[in-house]
């Protein structure tokens, strides 16, 4: 079973999951699982909880799962908790994970000033941050205040957070880490290093998508990479892999 966790807008699924033949996805609204109407209980530890709750209570195990931004950073924290419940892993930009080994060190100072700003200069500032167009900053519509609360609150958990990335070595299922190319340059550093921390995974850049877009605009892309990596394997190549 498919299930997709955005990280603050589910309906940027839905031309990638359009496109996935005989594939019906859950989405799972990480915002609610992790406590986004309060902001004191957004911790990553929470929303992993939540999502395996929901993973052993109401779906097929194991699952495909799929995470953007901070449903990514989920994602990859729910596969260092619980590999085993795990068919595939896709985490596309995460904003925090690995940022200091891979040498991004200064994106998470960076978010933690933003989210510092005034209400109404975050979203530009934020915009700015993720990805690399100034048409991107200008199309992003403000945030109000209760999206900005929640803002600070996850930037200090992203702050805070730990992955045991000796687990992410026990992932043994394929592993996706696409990126936007006119996303900021963190991401794709990310995606690269994280790589590099699994057994099996492909970094994947999507041609003029940036970090809002992604699913949009590389959803056919997306899909056929999806599809072909979470398909059975043949006996060729498990024969290919035992060797």
């Amino acid at each position: 079973m498919l299930l997709v966790a955005p990280g603050g807008a589910a309906p940027l699924f839905r031309s990638f999951l359009g496109a996935i033949e005989g594939v019906v996805g859950t989405p799972y609204d990480l915002r609610l699982a992790a406590g986004a109407f309060e902001p004191e209980a957004s911790t990553l530890e929470h929303a992993v909880q939540s999502l395996e709750s929901f993973v052993r209570e109401s779906m097929s195990m194991p699952v495909h799962l799929v995470g953007h931004s901070g449903g990514g950073a989920v994602a990859l924290a729910f596969a260092a908790a619980h590999p085993r419940l795990l068919a595939s892993l896709t985490a596309s930009e995460p904003p925090w994970v690995g940022s200091s080994e891979a040498g991004n060190i200064g994106f998470l100072d960076d978010l933690r000033r933003v989210v510092e700003l005034p209400t109404d200069e975050v979203s530009g500032a934020f915009a700015r941050l993720y990805a690399a167009s100034d048409d991107v900053v200008a199309e992003l519509p403000p945030f109000d205040d209760a999206q900005v609360r929640i803002l600070r609150a996850v930037a200090i958990e992203y702050q805070r957070a730990h992955l045991d990335l000796d687990k992410l070595q026990e992932v043994d299922v394929p592993v996706l880490l696409p990126y936007g190319s006119h996303s900021s340059n963190h991401m794709a550093v990310t995606a690269t290093w994280l790589a590099g921390q699994f057994k099996r995974a492909r970094v994947l850049q999507i041609p003029g998508a940036n970090h809002f877009d992604l699913w949009v605009l590389g959803a056919a892309q997306l899909a056929e990479a999806w599809m072909a990596m979470s398909s059975p394997p043949t006996e060729a190549a498990e024969q290919a892999r035992g060797r």
